[in-house]
């Protein structure tokens, strides 16, 4: 299991991740994603190296996006400074319910705070 950004060969088996996710929901009866991510979204984070996923045994087993911003809406509460997040995480359709979802929370957490360590004082 390793928590690494998608390499460009490897874009469209991320992307699948996220359209499979969209139909686990759907099938579940969970609203949160009426439709996948857009591809065009999707695009613009891989070519910014934003798109990670957590592969197990070489496959993408949970697709995470961690975008990048120099100017936020928390610059007045926070002060300013560069700021990731998770603002996407889905899960391939047959890794659901084994513990990898949360496995890529925790390993997105661990990256940020080295990234943040390393830059902030």
């Amino acid at each position: 299991m390793e928590l690494r950004a998608i390499q460009d060969n490897q874009a469209e088996a991320g992307y699948e991740v996220i359209c499979q996710a969209v139909e686990w929901m759907k099938w579940r009866g969970i609203s949160q994603w009426s439709s996948p991510l857009p591809r065009e979204v999707y695009d613009k984070r891989q070519g910014r190296g934003e798109n990670y996923a957590l592969f197990v045994d070489g496959r993408p087993a949970v697709v995470l996006a961690l975008p990048r911003l120099r100017k936020s809406h928390w610059d007045d509460l926070i002060g300013p400074g560069v700021r990731m997040w998770l603002a996407t995480l889905a899960t391939a359709r047959d890794f659901h319910g084994q513990g990898y979802g949360a496995a890529a929370v925790g390993r997105a957490c661990e990256l940020l705070a080295r990234i943040f360590h390393a830059v902030c004082p």
